[in-house]
């Protein structure tokens, strides 16, 4: 039964490593991301607030509002790619 419950524990701590890695990173991308974003949406929002009521409305009929969520989006999920390469994270380690 030794052997069996070693064997188990072979294959069982690789997918908890990585699962572990995988929630820390998450956690902290999700932290240090959500920081830097918060900041240039504020950043954005004061720009915004200066404008003229009609470019205002342009703006908004454009969607320049949704591009903006859109582009932080691929750069949330850029930054997470990056990170998880950098870790390590592969098949068959």
């Amino acid at each position: 039964m030794g052997g069996f419950g070693s064997f188990l524990a072979a294959i069982a701590w690789p997918i908890v490593s990585r699962v572990l890695a995988a929630m820390g990173l998450g956690v902290i991308s999700y932290v240090g991301l959500k920081a830097a974003l918060d900041a240039a949406i504020a950043s954005a929002q004061g720009a915004m607030s200066g404008l003229a009521p009609e470019v205002a409305a342009i703006l908004s009929i454009s969607g320049c509002i949704t591009a903006l969520s859109i582009i932080s989006g691929g750069l949330v999920a850029s930054v997470s790619l990056v990170a998880l390469k950098r870790i390590g994270l592969k098949s068959g380690t």
